[in-house]
C-alpha cells in the first residue's frame, strides 16, 4: 500500500495517465493478499492453516468496528478502489488513443 501512495502521488504531480501500467498489478496483488487475510480472520476453518504461528497471530482482530470492519477489510476496500480507478484510467487512455 505504501509504495502505491508514493507512485500515485508522483503520477498526480506529473499528470501521468500511464501510471495504471505499474499500479494495476500491485493493487490486484494487494487485493488478493488482503482478501486472503480477511478470510483468515473471518473463517475459523482457515485458521487451522495459519502461517503466523509464532508471535502475534494473523487471525487476531485488532480493530473490530461494527463487528465486521477490520484492518484487512479496510485494506481490501482501499485496494479495490485503487483497482477500479486504474481500470477507469486505462479505459479512458485506450479510448483517447482510438479517437486520437
Amino acid at each position: 500500500m505504501y509504495p502505491l501512495a508514493i507512485m500515485l502521488g508522483i503520477a498526480v504531480y506529473r499528470n501521468d495517465n500511464g501510471i495504471y501500467k505499474y499500479v494495476l498489478p500491485l493493487s490486484i496483488i494487494g487485493m488478493l493478499i488482503s482478501g486472503y487475510h480477511t478470510l483468515l480472520q473471518k473463517l475459523p476453518y482457515l485458521q487451522r492453516f495459519e502461517m503466523c504461528t509464532s508471535g502475534v497471530p494473523c487471525s487476531k482482530d485488532y480493530i473490530n468496528w461494527l463487528g465486521f470492519i477490520t484492518i484487512p477489510i479496510l485494506a481490501f476496500i482501499a485496494f479495490t478502489i485503487i483497482t477500479i480507478s486504474m481500470v477507469i484510467v486505462a479505459r479512458s487512455q485506450k479510448e483517447e488513443t482510438i479517437r486520437g
